[in-house]
């Protein structure tokens, strides 16, 4: 199943790349690719810490990858799109770096990330399907 779902995934990575290359279509839409990168990392380091087999999320991850990749609206929340500055994105980094040396670190990096990207995915939803403005959409763009 794992399998099956990653192909979707990829396959859904292949639609998005193929779409840019559409100029005049609007960017900025969907998940980045590298966010799912991101949390399969998290997916796998958390499995092996807490000793649980890591099927089920990664079959979720997938899913709700494939998905978001190919939305029409931004996904502005996420921790990567807020950080602007090359000193913040080194912090991401840097917190999945700690994240992947030191276990104890694992379960809160991957809380934040997970919740910025399902709150990303929700709100952003709810705004494009409904014209309902979320919050931290006001304040964070």
């Amino acid at each position: 199943m794992v399998l099956i779902l990653s192909t979707l995934a990829s396959g859904s990575i292949i639609l998005r790349v193929a779409a840019r290359l559409k100029p005049e279509r609007a960017t900025g839409g969907g998940s980045p690719t590298n966010e799912l990168m991101r949390h399969l990392l998290l997916a796998v380091l958390l499995a092996q810490m807490l000793s649980f087999d890591p099927e089920l999320v990664l079959i979720n991850i997938f899913l709700l990858h494939s998905v978001s990749m190919l939305v029409p609206y931004r996904m502005s929340a996420l921790i990567r799109a807020q950080a602007k500055s090359a000193t913040a994105v080194g912090l991401v980094n840097a917190a999945l770096l700690a994240a992947w040396l030191i276990p104890v670190a694992v379960l809160p990096v991957a809380v934040a990330f997970l919740a910025t990207y399902l709150y990303s995915f929700v709100t952003g939803g709810l705004q494009w399907r409904f014209g309902i403005q979320a919050s931290w959409t006001k304040w964070g763009d």
